[in-house]
């Protein structure tokens, strides 16, 4: 039995893992941690070759190698065609996705069966397929284990109404970390988020944003006490950065990453021009602390509804492939969202989640996908060839 066929076989029966859409980062090459430049051994060599497919603006700049950037595209890992989607994102250069989870989804609900018993238990068997599918294709997985995201806390229950900088927040999450360093043995984990969309959940609470940087001090210093794989940050939009710096300040300096996230759209979710990636990248790479590393993670759609199209998503690409050249130094990590559209139910949720309901921000969500279906869109083809014109 082949290695792959023995692993479709692991996998029969096993509960799904969802990866959601969250935010990230921009990094500083020489300061970075050399473990999220790597690549697996299989990868480390491989030169540029000039890709194949699209990508006609990318030869109005010169094409920067790879160096010791990683390079993602996020995956839907549910059902039983979630090692396609792996292998399909491999073929295209990526060497990372996001695997994200609100801590409630991870430490969930529990009848212990007597008065003084556990109300939850650490269960989320995503991990673990998430362990088993990336490892086998040589892939890296960015963490996400939000304790706070665009909506508010996702603390458990019974942790409801405590401050992020209660101790009791902080044990509790540490025994998040351990969880999760269990359920993923075979898999390098170059970064854990602890929350993200912060400027939008704290607006311009300074309060919250104090009790934000306890408690990434807390898990930080948790995660190196227990050798965890994993650099410890959390993510903003690309415009909270810029408008809440200040506020923002305490917690960046406790991180060891920075994360941020670039989905340009105006208050009523039609998109913003392709080029406004080029320049938000630019601005990331100013504005970030010079010894934070930033992870960026962006997406544009392809919906009419929202003001998009096939052509428009792959401009953005090509774009934003241009800009991480112009700022190599500075943006350790590009993760593109994503692989797929999403299916209306989740793209539903997805514009719940951030307090809206109209057809463009329903669209937008829907539409990020290099692929509708299994057909690729123009971007996609964009994609692989910039990528592997990088050595990817």
């Amino acid at each position: 039995m082949t290695s792959r066929a023995l692993l479709r076989r692991r996998l029969t029966g096993a509960l799904v893992v969802t990866t959601a859409t969250c935010a990230w980062l921009a990094a500083c090459e020489e300061r970075f941690p050399a473990a999220l430049g790597n690549v697996p051994s299989d990868e480390a060599s491989v030169a540029p070759d000039g890709g194949d497919g699209g990508a006609e603006q990318d030869t109005d700049a010169a094409v920067v190698p790879r160096g010791a950037r990683v390079l993602g595209l996020d995956v839907d890992l549910s059902g039983q065609t979630l090692l396609e989607h792996v292998q399909t994102a491999r073929d295209a250069g990526a060497t990372t996705t996001t695997v994200s989870y609100a801590w409630d989804e991870v430490e969930v609900p529990f009848d212990g069966g007597a008065p003084d018993a556990a109300t939850t238990a650490l269960f989320q068997p995503g991990l673990h397929v998430a362990n088993l599918v990336l490892s086998s294709e040589h892939a890296s997985a960015l963490l996400e284990i939000d304790a706070v995201d665009v909506s508010g806390p996702r603390m458990p229950a019974d942790l409801a109404g405590l401050p992020l900088d209660d101790p009791q927040v902080a044990v509790r999450y540490g025994r998040v970390i351990d969880y999760v360093v269990s359920q993923m043995p075979d898999l390098q984990l170059d970064v854990l988020l602890v929350a993200s969309g912060v400027d939008r959940a704290f607006g311009d609470d300074a309060n919250r944003y104090a009790q934000l940087a306890t408690f990434i001090e807390r898990a930080k210093a948790y995660a190196q006490s227990v050798g965890a794989p994993f650099r410890i940050g959390f993510a903003v939009g690309e415009d909270g950065m810029a408008a809440r710096r200040s506020l923002l300040d305490a917690a960046w300096n406790g991180s060891d990453v920075l994360g941020v996230t670039v989905f340009p759209a105006d208050a009523s979710g039609h998109v913003l021009p392709p080029a406004s990636v080029g320049d938000a990248f630019d601005r990331i790479a100013q504005a970030a602390p010079p010894d934070k590393p930033v992870v960026i993670r962006a997406g544009y759609p392809s919906a009419a509804a929202c003001g998009s199209d096939g052509d428009a998503q792959a401009a953005f690409v090509r774009t934003a492939f241009q800009a991480w050249d112009r700022n190599a130094t500075r943006i350790a990590v590009f993760d593109l969202v994503e692989l797929d559209d999403a299916s209306l139910s989740v793209a539903k949720a997805r514009a719940e989640r951030q307090g809206r309901s109209d057809e463009a921000w329903v669209a937008f969500f829907g539409s990020l996908g290099l692929r509708d279906g299994t057909a690729g869109k123009a971007a996609l083809g964009d994609f692989r060839a910039l990528a592997h014109a990088r050595g990817w």
